[in-house]
C-alpha cells in the first residue's frame, strides 16, 4: 500500500477533492465543521501534500533552504535565528550542511542547484566561500564581519542580498524576512495566511 493521497482524504472526510485542497491551502469558502473533518482525516491518514505536485500546479513548495558549507558556532546561531523567525510565517526550512572541505564552493553551488529544482522557494547562504551561481532562485547571503566584502560576484538573475553582522542570530532572522519578501514577489501561490511584511532595510549591524 502506497502513501495516502488527497483522494483518500476526500473519501474519509466525505468531501470533494477541491474542498480538501481549499482546507490544506487555507483558502476561504469551507465551513468550520467541514474543515475540521478534513483536518482530522489528514491527521488520521498521515497525508503529506506533494511539494512536486504543488510546483507543477504553479505554486511554491512553502520551504526555504539554509545552506552552509560548514557548521561552526557562528553558523549555528544563524540557524537559530532563521528557525525562530520562520515560526508563524507558513514556511518551513530545509538545512543543508557541508563538511567544510576545500571544495566548499563547488558544494555550495551544487547544493543550491539540486535544491532549486523542486524543494525550495529560496535560500539563505551562510558564510559562503564563493558566489551563489544559481539562476532563478531568490538568495540572501549572511556573512560574519570580514567576509562580506570579499565575496566574488556571481551571475544569478537576481543579485543576492548580503547581510554582514557580528550578531548571527539577529542576522539569520533578518535574512529570512528579506528572503520571504523576495519569494512572495515571484511566488504565484504563497501559503495562505502567511503575513506579508514590509521589506526591511538590508543592514543587520
Amino acid at each position: 500500500m502506497g502513501p495516502p493521497t488527497i483522494h483518500d482524504v476526500a473519501r474519509l472526510a466525505g468531501v470533494s477533492i477541491a474542498t480538501v485542497s481549499k482546507v490544506i491551502n487555507q483558502r476561504p469558502g469551507v465551513a468550520v465543521a467541514t474543515a475540521e473533518r478534513v483536518l482530522a482525516a489528514v491527521e488520521g491518514l498521515g497525508y503529506e501534500p506533494s511539494m512536486i505536485a504543488q510546483r507543477m500546479r504553479g505554486g511554491g513548495s512553502g520551504v526555504v533552504g539554509v545552506v552552509t558549507a560548514g557548521l561552526d558556532a557562528w553558523a549555528g546561531e544563524v540557524l537559530k535565528g532563521v528557525s525562530a523567525a520562520a515560526a508563524g510565517t507558513g514556511y518551513g526550512t530545509l538545512v543543508a550542511v557541508g563538511d567544510g572541505t576545500a571544495n566548499a564552493w563547488t558544494w555550495e553551488r551544487r547544493t543550491l542547484a539540486r535544491l532549486r529544482g523542486h524543494l525550495i522557494d529560496g535560500a539563505i547562504l551562510v558564510a559562503p566561500t564563493g558566489g551563489p551561481l544559481v539562476r532563478d532562485l531568490p538568495v540572501v547571503v549572511v556573512a560574519p564581519p570580514g567576509r562580506g566584502s570579499g565575496l566574488p560576484e556571481g551571475p544569478p538573475v537576481r543579485s543576492p542580498l548580503t547581510l554582514v553582522s557580528d550578531r548571527p542570530a539577529e542576522a539569520g532572522a533578518e535574512a529570512l524576512r528579506l528572503l520571504l519578501a523576495q519569494v512572495r514577489l515571484v511566488d504565484r501561490h504563497p501559503p495562505e495566511g502567511a503575513p506579508l511584511r514590509a521589506m526591511p532595510r538590508a543592514s543587520a549591524g
